[in-house]
Parts: structure tokens; sequence; C-alpha cells
């Protein structure tokens, strides 16, 4: 008997896909698709975790470079105080070493006093700036760097000396500053200050000297301070 040819080679039909492979040829791209958008959303992830990381590394390299200076220049601790006391504190402390400083000491002691006044307004307005630009970013980074900032504009209000370097009317150190960081001092600084927190115009080498007049008064009542 002549042994006839499958029927589709006999009617020109295609053989069906056996099932397993119809479900394969529809499951494959929604995986490759599945995998793409967990690649996306991982590296999505990694690229936060990074930007907060650099985030706490800033501001925390803020912090360690201060703290190292006040190490290297113990004479200028006052400068650090958080509180009102502390700056008491520490103001009385460096009369009892300074009290015997000639003139010419007492000038150098102020040019560095000056110069690190301008070197904590820097870091301050470096943590304004990192604040601002990650507010649009993500929650926690925003988090942490508004914490941050509101050290800063605790810090700054508290610290009689540095009150005064910023002022207009004592060091001046705000008009190197930009408008935008002036306007935030005086909406937060110096609303959180009040008006009963008058600035230190004579710091502690002013005794030292053996009373001589101050490079500037202190402002008069009511002046307007920025």
């Amino acid at each position: 008997m002549e042994r006839q040819p499958p029927f589709f080679k006999r009617t020109g039909a295609k053989p069906a896909r056996p099932v397993r492979t119809q479900i394969l040829t529809w499951i494959l791209p929604v995986v490759a698709m599945c995998v793409s958008l967990y690649s996306l959303w991982s590296s999505i992830r990694t690229g936060r975790d990074v930007a907060r990381i650099d985030a706490v590394k800033t501001q925390y390299g803020l912090f360690q470079s201060m703290a190292r200076a006040r190490m290297d220049q113990p004479l200028m601790s006052h400068m650090f105080a958080e509180t009102g006391e502390a700056y008491d504190l520490q103001s009385e402390l460096i009369r009892s070493v300074t009290h015997s400083a000639t003139e010419r000491e007492i000038s150098e002691l102020l040019l560095r006093e000056s110069a690190l006044a301008h070197y904590i307004f820097t870091s301050f307005e470096e943590a304004y700036y990192l604040n601002k630009n990650v507010k649009e970013g993500e929650a926690a980074r925003a988090t942490f760097t508004d914490d941050n900032l509101a050290f800063f504009t605790t810090y700054l209000c508290a610290n009689p000396r540095l009150r005064w370097y910023w002022d207009r009317k004592g060091g001046k150190l705000a008009l190197t500053f930009a408008p935008e960081l002036r306007d935030y001092y005086r909406d937060s600084v110096l609303k959180e200050c009040g008006s009963d927190a008058p600035p230190d115009a004579h710091g502690p080498f002013h005794r030292a000297s053996g009373g001589a007049a101050p490079l500037h008064q202190n402002p008069p009542k009511g002046a307007v301070r920025e």
C-alpha cells in the first residue's frame, strides 16, 4: 500500500505551533520589558542613593572643616559658640589668655577673627544653596539639608560676634554675599533672634587691648540690620 504524505504536505497547510512555543513567544517580550523596567528603577534608585550620600558627605565636610578650624585656632573658639552662654564662657577664657597681648598681637587676632567670620558665612552660603538645589529632588535628602540649614540659622543667631560681622553697621560681611542669601538671613536668622539680641561690637580682644575704642560701635537701638 502506497504511503500517503502528511496532511499538511498534501493540503499545503502549515503545521500548528506547539502550545509551549506559543506561550514562550508571548511571555518573552513581557519578561524582557519587566527586566528593562527593573533595570531603569534600579538605576534611578542607585542614583538617588549616590546623591544622598554625596549630600551627607558635603554637609559633614563643612562641619569637619569648621571643627578643624576650631582646633587649629583655639583663640577663635568664641566664633564657634552655638549659644549665648557658650559665647560668654569662651570669651572670658580668651580674655584671660590674651590680657597681656600687645597691640600688634591684638590686631593680628582681629584680622584672623574677621577672616574666620567670612569662612563661616561662606559655609552658611554653601548649606543654603545645597538645600535649595535638593528641594526639587528626593524628600529624604531635602529633609537632611533642611536640618543643616536650620543649624546655621540658629547658630548665626545665637553668636553675637558673628551677628556683628554680618551687620552692615558692623563688620559689613553681608555685603560680600548674594542678595538672596541676605534676604534669607534677614527673614530667618534675624527673625529668630528678635530685637533683644544685640551684636557684640567688641569681642573678647577689646579688653585685652587695654580698652581701646573698637573699630565699630554697636548699631543704635531700632537700627535695621541685614
